[in-house]
């Protein structure tokens, strides 16, 4: 079975976010520094996997 790589990618991210969530509630982290630093992890994961489709898409000149 073949996935393309940002069905992939969203697959992982949701996974993440979700655990990240879960995690950070049980443990009473919603507003810690190591809650928002992992928000930011997540969130420069997204913008890397938005610039990679952005150049497969043939939307960058190299």
């Amino acid at each position: 079975m073949q996935l393309r790589g940002e069905v992939v990618t969203d697959i992982l991210y949701s996974d993440l976010n979700t655990c990240l969530r879960d995690v950070s509630e049980a443990c009473g982290f919603s507003d810690s520094a190591l809650y928002v630093q992992a928000q930011r992890t997540i969130e420069g994961g997204e913008n890397t996997r938005k610039a990679m489709e952005e150049y497969s898409m043939g939307s960058w000149e190299v």
